[in-house]
């Protein structure tokens, strides 16, 4: 009866535990899609992530219509960033002007206010056990 009660005891603490850990939506509006040929993509990245080709998730829209673009996601809470890339001149290169600005359409947390390289810590957003609702706008350099 004891190995029961145990068994029982640490099936709950297991069931707590992936109730924790459970996926919430998170639900991204980018607004400001310019209506251009190419992929929309976004990647959410973990910080071991940040600034690399990994991605814990990611999708891309081949045509938006109108001028947002929508996104749903299922993700653990945590701390995570946001990159957006809209190839717009569907060369398959993040293109680039003098002194380094991107000239693709682009958008991460926070963007709109850098003034030097982005890092984790200030372009970075929270999922909590309820999710989280994102609402970027996309920046074009053409």
């Amino acid at each position: 009866m004891v190995g029961l009660h145990l068994a029982m005891a640490a099936s709950a603490v297991l069931g707590l535990g992936a109730m924790i850990n459970s996926p919430a939506n998170v639900s991204l509006d980018l607004y400001g899609v310019k209506d251009r040929p190419g992929q929309l993509c976004v990647q959410i990245q973990t910080e071991e992530q940040f600034m690399t080709r990994d991605a814990i998730a990611g999708a891309c829209h081949e045509q938006v219509e109108g001028d947002v673009a929508h996104f749903d996601f299922d993700l653990a809470p945590g701390r995570y960033a946001l990159s957006v890339w809209h190839d717009d001149n569907e060369n398959g290169v993040f293109d680039r002007g003098d002194y380094g600005m991107p000239l693709d359409g682009w958008a991460m947390i926070g963007g709109a206010g850098l003034r030097s390289a982005p890092s984790f810590a200030h372009n970075s957003f929270t999922v909590t056990e309820d999710g989280a609702q994102i609402d970027e706008y996309m920046i074009y350099g053409r």
